[in-house]
This record gives C-alpha cells, structure tokens and sequence, in this order.
C-alpha cells in the first residue's frame, strides 16, 4: 500500500459504488491521491490496509446513500468500523448528500452509536451526481478539502526551468516520473493538455489509468534541450481493449467449465425430491471457533456425510464469495455452529441469508452459552434446533444426536 492518500472514501457497496467511482476518478484527476478500496492496489491483508488508510488520510469522505447507516448497529460493519477509525484519530470527516437528498439523516436507524449519529451535525458536502456532477465537486473540494489538504500531484509543472511538454491522453491517467507523479491528464482536454517541465536528458514516465491501472505503459522520453516545448499522445485504449478482450475470453471459459460442472451434476444421483448435490452438509461458523468445528467435520465426515468446510478449500483462482455460494448450491443442508462469535459475523450472516434465500434445510448447534441476539436472522424466520456442547455428555454422544438428526431428515442415507 501507499504511504500517502489524501482522501478516504467510504461508501457502501450495494448502491453507494457506482457513485464512489465516478468520486474517485474526478478526484484523481484534479491531483489528489485517494484510497478507494476496488483500485488502490490492495494485497490480501484487507482489514489492515483499510484501517491504515482511514489513519493516514486527512480526509475521510463518507457517502450517504440511502439506508447506507442501518447495518452500523452491528460491531463488526465495515462502514460503522470505517467511521470509528476516523473518528478517533480526529479526521476531517465530510459526508457527501447525494442528489440534494435531504431524507438521508432524518430519522437516524437505531442502535447505532454516537459517533455514526454525530454525521448528522457535520457540514454536508452537496453533489448532484446526475447533471451537474463536475461543478458541485468541485465546489466540494475548493469549500472544504482544500481547507484540510492541498493536493500532492503537481497538475501545473514545476516552475520555468526546464522544457515544456504538454500530455494528452485518450484516457485520463496518470503520469510518473521514475515512479513520482507529476501530472494527471484528463482526457476531455484536447487544448493545452497536462504540462510538467522535463530537464534536458531522458525520462522514464510511465502512463496509468485513472479508472484502472493495469491499463499502462511505461516510455523512455528524451527531453533534447531545456529550451524547448512539444507535445506526448498518450494512447491507452488499445491496452484497455486488449485487456477487456482477455477478460471476456477468461469469462467465456469460465462459462464453458460451468457448462461441463453442470453436465457432469446431471449426471449424479437423483434424491427423493429430484434435486442434485454434491455435498449432505455446508459447514457455517466463526474461524474463532474452527477447532471445535474441525471436531464435528471430522466425526461426520467418518460417519459417512458429505461435508464442506472452508478451511479445507484449495485456492482455485475463484473469489472466496463465488466459492462459498458454489458450495452452499451444491449442499442439501446447512450446518450453523452457533457461538458468540459467529452471531457477529457479517461472512456469516451473508451465508445464513443465501441459505434462506435458496430455501435450505438449516440445522444449528448452540457451541457456547452466549446468548441469542434479538436481531438473529435464523431467530426471526424460522425456529433454532439447537444442540448445547455445555450440557452433560460427551462430544462424541452430542454428535451421535446430531447425525440422528440429520438421518431423520433423510441427509446421507
């Protein structure tokens, strides 16, 4: 990750992304470096580098869409969690009222905390997203970012010293200079363009896209003297086709193997209700709890059930979420380890929702004495059939109820 953003956008992703973008982009292109999670280069070490870019940047912009709040009742919410981050280390926050959206922060959800319900009494930022986008984000940054931090890419050059050459790009994108930005072309500018003075001798300048920084280039440009102007078409829409060529060859294999997996289900054994799946069991619980659940995986697996546990998983070049829904597809029951981690588990409770959603068989073990919380999804849909771990008994004569169950509801026989 970077050691330097200037601006944090936070948003949520069902319907605050599109906007985030579009933010992120005009952003870049006046000069500022922001951490927008989709295009920030992250690694894998996705907790740590969230929170590590909420504390370095000194603005911290927070999208309210609509119902964008109502999740940050739950501890671990990313958004609730963002918010706390910067709040804490006494950012300029800045919450950004789409479309003139007066109805946002009206009523606050509850449950929420102080510090998410204090958004309200903060200086709103006002952009219009649909006609007049530029304008209000521009007065956006000149009323109050500009108040906190200037921005860290030069767009005018560096002074008189040294030839003046002018940057046109078919995309907006970056330019680097020996890996230090210099200027940020903007691709609707087809009069003077970026301009950044170069010192007689060569240059390596390398050319990234705004919108996606894989599309890129890097060119050895000779500066002939110091008195001197001229001009560099930068041409990354061949690179952005090219690469939009690979990914639709990648997804047109990708249908092709999802076409054989589905082939090769048809011709796996049909059950009493007519229906195909590879696994009797898909295991949902907390990594906190994984050893007393690899227990249960291991007796039920050797008692002759189908399990599927994530932990057993081998990275296939899928994303974690495509993976899980696949498996949770392909299983007849869903087995939910009940604990007071697990009922904190945002990974969770998506998986308890897809479950209801395709209308699985859902058994849950109670593996803790930590209560039921009030708002559980399983809780307020259909009843729990927990099995208690703290009552007297062995572990193995509590899993021997369990495989009783499930072989009275007809799994694995």
């Amino acid at each position: 990750m970077t050691n330097k953003y200037d601006i944090f956008i936070s948003y949520r992703r069902d319907n605050g992304e599109d906007k985030a973008r579009i933010l992120n982009q005009f952003l870049s292109t006046v000069g500022y470096r922001v951490f927008f999670d989709h295009e920030s280069g992250m690694t894998g070490e996705f907790e740590t580098e969230i929170l590590a870019a909420v504390e370095i940047a000194p603005v911290f912009l927070i999208l309210l869409t609509p119902h964008c709040l109502d999740r940050c009742k739950d501890e671990g919410d990313w958004v609730r969690r963002e918010i706390e981050r910067a709040t804490k280390f006494g950012k300029d926050i800045i919450p950004i009222r789409p479309n003139y959206d007066e109805s946002i922060l009206k009523k606050m959800p509850e449950g929420i905390p102080d510090y998410v319900i204090h958004l309200k009494d903060l200086e709103f930022a006002e952009i219009d997203f649909h006609k007049n986008f530029k304008a209000t984000a521009q007065s956006m940054v000149d009323t109050q970012i500009k108040k906190v931090v200037q921005p860290s890419i030069l767009l005018t050059g560096t002074g008189n010293k040294g030839a003046k050459i002018h940057f046109f790009s078919d995309i907006s994108c970056r330019v680097l200079h020996f890996g230090t930005p210099i200027v940020v072309t903007d691709a609707t500018d087809t009069s003077v363009g970026a301009i950044a003075r170069l010192l007689k001798g060569d240059h390596r300048l390398e050319y990234k896209s705004i919108e996606h920084e894989e599309d890129a280039y890097t060119q050895i440009y000779n500066v002939p003297d110091n008195d001197y102007e001229s001009f560099v078409n930068i041409e990354l829409q061949p690179i952005k086709d090219k690469r939009k060529k690979k990914e639709e060859e990648l997804k047109a294999e990708e249908d092709r193997i999802s076409a054989e997996e589905r082939a090769r289900r048809e011709r796996m054994p049909v059950n009493e209700n007519n229906s195909h799946y590879e696994y009797d069991l898909f295991f949902c619980y907390s990594r906190q709890d994984a050893s007393i659940v690899r227990q249960a995986y291991q007796f039920l697996t050797n008692a002759g059930f189908k399990c599927w546990m994530d932990m057993d998983v081998i990275a296939s070049g899928k994303r974690p979420e495509d993976l899980m829904f696949d498996a949770l597809s392909q299983s007849e029951v869903f087995l939910f380890f009940g604990s007071e981690f697990s009922h904190k588990s945002e990974w969770a409770k998506s998986e308890i929702l897809i479950a209801l959603t395709l209308n699985k068989k859902i058994l849950a073990l109670k593996i803790d004495d930590s209560p039921i919380p009030k708002d559980d999804i399983l809780y307020n849909t259909r009843p729990y059939n927990f099995f208690d771990l703290k009552k007297p008994g062995s572990f193995e004569f509590f899993l021997e109820k369990v495989k009783l169950e499930l072989e009275i509801m007809g799994i694995g026989t």
